[in-house]
């Protein structure tokens, strides 16, 4: 079966379509109809994709999918417009007998709980029994190699955003944005006691939402432009692809290791905790974040639980300039029950 880089939506899976080590041919793709693209066998892509589906295990839960339909919901790996024919595809891809029985199954992704319990042991440990020489978490783990794959460079001139609740009567200016005092500083998510950072946000909406102001408060939004390019350790879903054509690959143990560590991590950061217990509970975070400090990137970020945007940690702010702030009131609040 013939199909091109367009019946694809995954980025990672279409450049490597697209390199010259890829073999295909320039014409009209049967599936797509997309005009002047690189089309090839499916079953070139036999070899990746084992690989990926080597994620998902057969389950009858209400979480379960066909495969087809699993994969684009998880990592949106064909084309949108012609998933109608997913099925078809992925079937021409893993060309092996009897393999299209799995094609009427449904399945879901596998659960690392090895990963999991780990976790729980090292943030037991580290909570109520060693704080600073505790057993090496994950010791089989690459971290080094994992925080390189994860560095996303976030540009000069790039805009952040932070908020801050006013008090009553007045309000917050450009030099009261930046880092807290540290003799003021409390355990943040990412930062220790007494160790300030600064938390930023990709937007004002997702700003604002992280400071939680009441209907009718104000806040102050400081506006802040990156001066130099910084390097962050972005908790982002990962594509498979984007790690298998990595050069990287061989050293980061495998996909499922690399979704769990990041899933957990990301979900760990954006938690929203009862201020009471938050600084045992934080203190999981900050070991990472200051393993992740120690070799000299600029901070983390994170999904947002509060908004829709992304929250960024970052270690100093000598990079960063607040150029202007802006004074918003609170006129609405949304909130989701179960």
């Amino acid at each position: 079966m013939i199909i091109c880089r367009n019946c694809f939506s995954d980025e990672a899976l279409i450049q490597f379509i697209q390199s010259d080590g890829f073999e295909g041919t320039i014409g009209t793709c049967p599936i797509c109809e997309e005009q002047n693209s690189k089309c090839f066998e499916a079953n070139q892509l036999q070899d990746y994709f084992t690989q990926v589906l080597d994620l998902y295990e057969i389950s009858e839960t209400p979480s379960a999918f066909l495969l087809h339909e699993r994969l684009q919901n998880d990592w949106r790996i064909f084309n949108p417009q012609i998933i109608e024919n997913g099925l078809e595809i992925l079937s021409a891809i893993m060309d092996i007998p009897n393999w299209n029985q799995n094609l009427a199954k449904k399945w879901i992704i596998k659960e690392d709980i090895t990963f999991q319990e780990e976790w729980d042991r090292f943030s037991e440990e580290i909570k109520h029994e060693n704080r600073f020489f505790i057993t090496t978490p994950y010791p089989d783990i690459p971290f080094e190699n994992i925080w390189e794959f994860l560095n996303n460079v976030i540009p000069i001139n790039t805009k952040l955003y932070i908020s801050r609740t006013n008090p009553p009567g007045k309000r917050y200016y450009k030099k009261n944005m930046g880092k807290p005092p540290k003799e003021t500083t409390l355990s943040g998510r990412a930062n220790p006691y007494g160790i300030p950072y600064l938390y930023l946000a990709s937007d004002p909406i997702t700003a604002i939402s992280e400071v939680r102001p009441a209907k009718g408060q104000s806040v102050t939004v400081g506006y802040f432009k990156v001066l130099e390019d910084l390097n962050i350790i972005n908790f982002r879903k990962v594509s498979p692809f984007e790690l298998i054509f990595h050069s990287a690959y061989e050293e980061i143990v495998n996909v499922s290791t690399l979704n769990s560590i990041i899933t957990l991590i990301n979900e760990k950061l954006s938690l929203p905790i009862d201020p009471k217990i938050a600084n045992l509970e934080y203190i999981s975070t900050q070991y990472i974040c200051e393993n992740i400090k120690s070799l000299q990137y600029d901070g983390v970020a994170f999904k947002s639980a509060m908004g829709k945007g992304i929250n960024y940690a970052i270690f100093e702010d000598n990079k960063l300039n607040c150029y202007t702030t802006r004074t918003q009131s609170i006129k609405d609040l949304a909130y989701t029950i179960e």
